[in-house]
């Protein structure tokens, strides 16, 4: 979308000064999606999007891509997907998406997105430091050798397989080594000759065939903490500073002294580290934060969660854990951080207390009334009496056309565009695309509306 077009859609959205805060209402729909990528195609300011869980993160990600740019820069940093003080470990893919998001992120431009759960907004992290030290660059032609090569491997946390499937895993097979780094869709296939790279090659983990060349490979660490002789040292000195109880009776004490790495190590976290660092000190300061209007209820919700789990497992003597505040920001310390920012919050409901109310309106229901006489009644005579222009949005190519038939058959024939530029760009009354959009809008000024596919038929629409 052109910044011109989108200026003029929302033009009494103002950025507000750094540090300063202010409140927009009326945000019906994907209406939040449009305010969001209006601001960054102004690429005056990183933004920051903290949502209440993964499922919302990754629907308003879909939406924000259909109004801002397909190809545009947005970044994930989504939580573990555990509860706090689980036994097993999250996903490797997901930690995987976590490590590339937070290697990248100290690179943030104007323009370029970060959307995050609020889980993950309150975590202590790995220190910035440690992920960008230990990056491994491979290139064709460079000298390797092959034991040191694995010894670097398993102290970023690597898994030495049989073959191949998943990220963090690598095996060695006499002169070639396949490895899956974490932030590559695909795992590579690294050929030597003699003590010298000879090629890098994807691969498809599935047939194991290889595909392309490339010159050269970034390898990030395979988890968020490191793993060598210093760094057990370190978990050893911390877990006995912070932990009470004899070390000896515990099985996390005793597999990380013995180099062995245990499920739900990842709760463990800041014992491998002189300090953790949070999402804050891995963003410039010119950010701005997109919140929800009850952010500060969403952190006090999640501490009571968060004590629950913890009075839970304190009394696991063979497990003991760590106290919540050395994992998590609470609230007075997360609202400190958040006002050294420039930040909007968001609500979706109109307000007549001091908020700039957006000139957006509850999207209509036009819900097929199967049992009716004339079951499309209700969306037909919006059609006829709505005078601005109108997109439907459909979740496939299949479903286009299944509305499409619908359409025709009351001789309605809406044009179709690839994407929201084009129709924001075009002059037809009626546009119809694909879109993952579940929740349509109604914008007063320019008059525009959006119908999506749960409004025709449903929440489930199949």
């Amino acid at each position: 979308m052109s910044s011109t077009n989108q200026s003029s859609l929302l033009n009494e959205l103002q950025i507000p000064e750094r540090a300063d805060s202010t409140t927009v209402g009326q945000l019906y729909g994907c209406a939040k999606a449009l305010t969001i990528a209006t601001q960054a195609a102004k690429k005056v300011a990183p933004v920051v999007v903290v949502t209440h869980d993964i499922q919302q993160a990754q629907q308003l990600e879909h939406e924000i891509r259909f109004f801002y740019n397909q190809d545009a820069t947005i970044l994930n940093l989504p939580d573990w997907e555990t509860l706090p003080y689980d036994l097993f470990s999250p996903h490797q893919d997901i930690i995987s998406e976590r490590l590339t998001t937070l290697y990248k992120l100290p690179d943030i431009h104007p323009g370029q997105i970060l959307i995050s759960p609020i889980a993950t907004l309150l975590q202590l992290l790995s220190p910035k430091a440690y992920i960008q030290q230990n990056v491994l660059i491979l290139k064709s032609k460079q000298k390797l050798d092959i034991n040191e090569f694995r010894r670097k491997l398993e102290q970023s946390g690597y898994s030495s397989v049989t073959q191949v499937m998943e990220h963090g895993e690598f095996t060695i097979r006499g002169s070639i080594i396949d490895l899956f780094p974490s932030g590559h869709d695909l795992p590579f296939r690294i050929d030597l000759f003699d003590d010298e790279i000879d090629s890098i090659r994807r691969f498809d983990p599935e047939s194991q065939r290889s595909l392309d060349t490339i010159e050269s490979i970034d390898i990030l660490p395979a988890r968020e903490f490191p793993f060598n002789k210093d760094a057990i040292s370190q978990f050893r000195s911390r877990y006995r500073e912070l932990i009470e109880g004899d070390p000896t009776r515990s099985s996390i004490y005793q597999d990380i002294s013995q180099g062995m790495i245990p499920a739900g190590i990842e709760y463990y976290l800041p014992l491998f580290f002189d300090h953790t660092e949070t999402l804050f000190d891995y963003l410039p300061r010119n950010t701005l934060f997109f919140l929800e209007h009850d952010f500060a209820e969403q952190i006090d919700q999640f501490w009571i969660e968060l004590e629950q789990r913890y009075e839970q497992r304190r009394h696991d003597i063979e497990r003991p854990v760590l106290q919540p505040e050395k994992l998590y920001l609470n609230a007075e310390q997360t609202i400190k951080k958040i006002d050294q920012y420039s930040s909007i919050k968001t609500q979706n409901f109109k307000s007549e207390n001091d908020i700039t109310n957006l000139s957006f309106s509850a999207p209509p229901q036009l819900l097929i009334q199967a049992r009716a006489q004339n079951p499309t009644a209700t969306l037909t005579d919006f059609l006829n009496q709505f005078s601005g222009r109108i997109l439907f949005a459909a979740e496939s190519t299949g479903r286009r056309e299944t509305l499409l038939d619908l359409l025709r058959d009351k001789n309605i024939y809406p044009h179709a565009y690839d994407n929201w530029d084009d129709f924001i760009n075009g002059d037809e009354k009626l546009g119809i695309t694909v879109s993952p959009i579940e929740r349509g809008l109604n914008l007063a000024q320019p008059q525009l509306c959006i119908i999506s596919e749960s409004q025709i038929y449903g929440e489930r629409a199949q």
